[in-house]
């Protein structure tokens, strides 16, 4: 993954792990406007993958660890998910897609 190309980088670490509660300390109103700087990334599926993969925690790809916990136990994509795709012009079948790609390689790796 090429982090020198990431949407994030020189941002606090900081947002993509706390509860969507204190994000307004960071003059980030919740987790849909994170995922604004996700979606526009140029690596997000990498940074989704990395996160399916091996984060327990935080937002990786524009994708919680709650939401991500629903996909390996085969419950699909949130609603507020799916509705925030919608209103950016993100098309939820290619995150759903990236999320399947991200289980078929950790399967693959031993990971989950």
């Amino acid at each position: 993954m090429k982090y020198e190309e990431a949407a994030c980088l020189g941002m606090e670490t900081e947002i993509f792990f706390t509860f969507e509660d204190a994000l307004p300390q960071f003059d980030i109103e919740s987790v849909t406007t994170v995922r604004k700087i996700c979606f526009k990334c140029p690596i997000w599926r990498d940074c989704l993958i990395q996160g399916f993969r091996q984060e327990k925690y935080g937002i990786w790809g524009g994708i919680t660890e709650v939401e991500r916990q629903h996909i390996r136990n085969g419950r699909g994509m949130s609603q507020r998910l799916r509705r925030d795709c919608s209103q950016m012009g993100v098309a939820a079948e290619e995150v759903y897609g990236a999320l399947k790609e991200a289980q078929r390689q950790a399967r693959e790796a031993n990971d989950v």
